[in-house]
């Protein structure tokens, strides 16, 4: 595993959270940093995997402005994925954390049983601030976040990755 001083994004001196690399995780902005790309490819069986994710995840959510809506594409088509206690804990506590903010959370799965435990798990969580999507690639849930991007005011979008 990395060091913790590697673990968390880092800012930039205007205090604007980077990307990031891991061998687990990669963290990317994408369309003039409106949507947020969490790339999981470690085990997500692991507390250490789903604790740089979280704390990644965390990160971005507690500096995202409350007056705009959160984008966000969690791909775990990559990882070796399973609902552990841990992880079913950590992702209540992620949903938990800013309640009002507005989010749009997409989740890229792999093809298999993870996609209906992924969508057991992220139900409890939808509400009128947040909508989840479950899809089978980041094209597809890429493009469900660009019509809210667009819908939401950002018409003139294009992709700085």
């Amino acid at each position: 595993m990395t060091d913790s001083s590697l673990s968390i994004l880092d800012t930039d001196p205007s205090g604007t959270i980077t990307d990031f690399h891991s061998p687990y995780l990669t963290v990317k902005w994408l369309y003039q940093r409106s949507i947020v790309l969490f790339t999981i490819t470690g085990p997500m069986v692991l507390q250490e995997v789903i604790d740089l994710w979280a704390s990644n995840v965390r990160r971005v959510l507690e500096s995202w402005p409350e007056s705009q809506r959160y984008y966000v594409v969690h791909d775990i088509s990559k990882s070796n994925f399973g609902v552990t206690p841990h992880l079913a804990n950590t992702i209540r506590d992620l949903y938990a954390l800013r309640p009002q903010l507005k989010q749009s959370v997409a989740i890229v799965t792999p093809p298999n049983i993870a996609t209906q435990l992924v969508r057991a798990l992220v139900r409890n969580y939808e509400r009128e601030e947040i909508r989840n999507g479950i899809f089978s690639t980041r094209e597809e849930a890429l493009k469900w976040l660009l019509v809210q991007v667009k819908e939401d005011g950002s018409p003139n979008l294009r992709n700085d990755a």
